[in-house]
């Protein structure tokens, strides 16, 4: 019978363990905290739930199964004690690991997704529509690349989990591989960081309001640094032999780290209608927003044909102007209980409120019906 004993595999201690539950039962309510709290900001906004937030919670759910895996897993205290652990717990391991593998790609998949969503929910200009395709194309590539490499590591894949099968299966390097998903991981990570700043940069908002909405953005930095430990720690391991799927220690714990960090750098920048609510949230927004009329928001706006998206984009949670073609451009105040867009034909606007319209040198109050 083949078996397995701490004398083998050094991660095999209540150290590891409890180390691996504190930093999950730590990341993974913050992660369903972020969700929730990017729910509750879309209904005080009165906004309508778009493909972004749904996208999220799919990744919110998928790194619940990854790191419910990862809890099944980890050394009992029979094993811990340095007792000999049997082949079938091996076995159950092996399967385990394998569904782990493909449900960290699924999870990865599902928010950079959702970044791309809420880019093109957000910023309602052309020029960004090539950036999302390509952006969206090459994170799709990746996905099916990882997800059909990892299915099929090993032909036969029960070889996997049966050692008497190893000897005759035809299995990818793994270190080879790990590398060759984590690179195009972190570079899409890098590319969904920059895709937005051009576009920060020319708000009309004064340089500390830029600042800290590219803070905002900016905080998925640290999703990057998890990926960068994690590919470290996955060339450190060594990948031979059957045992292999028991040698990942930290690299496990690295990945649940990204994949939970992950989900609330995604939902933070969503969150503004709840920060507003927080005492002194007021003061605060005053402060960033010296240089921009108290009280107003901007955001990136073209002529559209459909209502109900010319009211989620009025209550999004950034104010993002631009200037487009020959249309006017609209700087709106912050729509009250009651106060709503009612339809838009052709370039004409019709609100519920004030609003100042400019159009080159011109500019007049109007109230509209």
């Amino acid at each position: 019978m083949t078996v397995l004993s701490s004398a083998n595999v050094g991660h095999i201690s209540a150290e590891y363990r409890n180390r691996t539950i504190t930093v999950i039962c730590i990341c993974f309510p913050l992660a369903v905290l972020a969700v929730i709290l990017r729910f509750t900001a879309r209904k005080i906004s009165r906004a309508g739930i778009w493909y972004d937030d749904w996208l999220a919670c799919l990744g919110l759910v998928a790194v619940g199964v990854f790191i419910s895996l990862i809890l099944v897993d980890l050394p009992d205290e029979s094993a811990i004690q340095g007792n000999p652990i049997p082949e079938s717990t091996l076995l159950e391991n092996a399967k385990t690991v394998y569904v782990t593998e493909l449900f960290y790609y699924i999870t990865q998949f599902s928010l950079k997704s959702s970044i791309l969503a809420f880019y093109w929910r957000l910023f309602n200009v052309s020029s960004i529509r090539v950036p999302i395709y390509i952006t969206t194309c090459f994170v799709a590539a990746c996905f099916i690349a990882s997800i059909l490499v990892t299915a099929f590591q090993c032909v036969p894949v029960a070889s996997l989990w049966t050692p008497a099968l190893r000897g005759s299966a035809k299995c990818v390097e793994l270190g080879p591989f790990f590398f060759g998903t984590s690179i195009p991981n972190i570079l899409a990570d890098l590319f969904l960081l920059a895709l937005p700043m051009p576009y920060v940069l020319v708000l009309k908002i004064s340089w500390t309001q830029k600042v800290f909405v590219m803070g905002f953005f900016l905080l998925g930095g640290f999703v990057l640094v998890a990926s960068a430990i994690r590919l470290r720690l996955l060339l450190l391991l060594d990948l031979q032999g059957f045992f292999a799927n028991w040698a990942v220690e930290n690299s496990v714990l690295w990945s649940a780290i990204e994949n939970c960090m992950g989900v609330v750098c995604i939902c933070l920048p969503s969150l503004r209608p709840v920060v507003n609510l927080l005492p002194g949230a007021s003061r605060l927004g005053k402060s960033v927003g010296s240089g921009h009329t108290s009280g107003r928001d901007t955001r990136y706006l073209e002529p559209e044909h459909d209502a109900e998206k010319a009211k989620q984009q009025q209550y999004d949670e950034y104010e993002l102007l631009e200037r487009d073609r020959d249309c006017c451009w609209v700087e709106a105040g912050r729509l009250d209980e009651g106060h709503s867009i009612k339809t838009i034909e052709e370039d004409i606007i019709t609100v519920q409120t004030q609003i100042q319209v400019s159009s080159g040198a011109a500019s007049k109050l109007a109230e509209a019906a």
